[in-house]
């Protein structure tokens, strides 16, 4: 099967986003009347509208707070929006350090349930070991969609009764390489620039 999109000359820059879906049903149900097969296959599409290039794709993370299922097992939270242009797939992994006598745990993956629309705000779960110690640990989430990441830092400690949340942590948010490299150079720059003014400023001579 071959599918075409017509794009209509009013359609406005942005992106759109859908799917194309291919079903095959047996033309009858089963012997009781109550069952019948249906296999059905898709496929993602992501329709950019120009002009102007790809639209621009961004998020944050807003809160990452600890819990505890119902059934017990430690969970970490994570508020994630979208403040970019384009729909976002997310993945990422969840890594403990200073524990209880300095012990480490993960890293674990992030649970990802759905696709963030442009604007929107999704939670996405991390699921732990049920013999994980409640803490404190230092939490690390780094979190991505396709080149975009983005790295919080918090300290979590994970409530004892089952089907209950902590408080959301305070984040540390990770600098970009780039801008660790900018501020490197910025420290360095500064005063060899200083020194070369002081050494470039001209001496003034009274006559006698």
């Amino acid at each position: 099967m071959t599918a075409t999109i017509t794009i209509p000359p009013s359609a406005s820059k942005g992106e759109r986003y859908g799917a194309i879906w291919a079903q095959v049903a047996s033309s009858t149900v089963g012997a009781e009347g109550n069952l019948q097969q249906i296999r059905r296959v898709g496929i993602r599409v992501y329709l950019d509208v120009g002009p102007g290039g790809d639209p621009r794709s961004d998020f944050t993370i807003a809160e990452l707070v600890p819990g505890r299922t119902r059934d017990g097992l430690p969970v970490v939270r994570a508020k994630v929006k979208n403040t970019g242009e384009r729909a976002l797939d997310l993945s990422g992994k969840l890594q403990l350090a200073e524990g209880p006598d300095g012990i480490s745990a993960g890293p674990f993956p992030v649970q990802i349930g759905t696709t963030v629309v442009p604007g929107d705000t999704a939670d996405v779960e991390v699921l732990l070991g049920s013999k994980l110690p409640d803490g404190p640990w230092q939490a690390t989430l780094n979190m991505e969609s396709g080149r975009i990441h983005r790295t919080v830092t918090a300290e979590l400690t994970f409530p004892d009764e089952h089907g209950t949340w902590g408080l959301p942590a305070n984040l540390a948010k990770h600098l970009p390489w780039m801008a660790i490299g900018i501020v490197a150079a910025l420290v360095v720059a500064v005063p060899m620039l200083v020194f070369v003014r002081s050494r470039l400023r001209p001496v003034h001579q009274t006559a006698t």
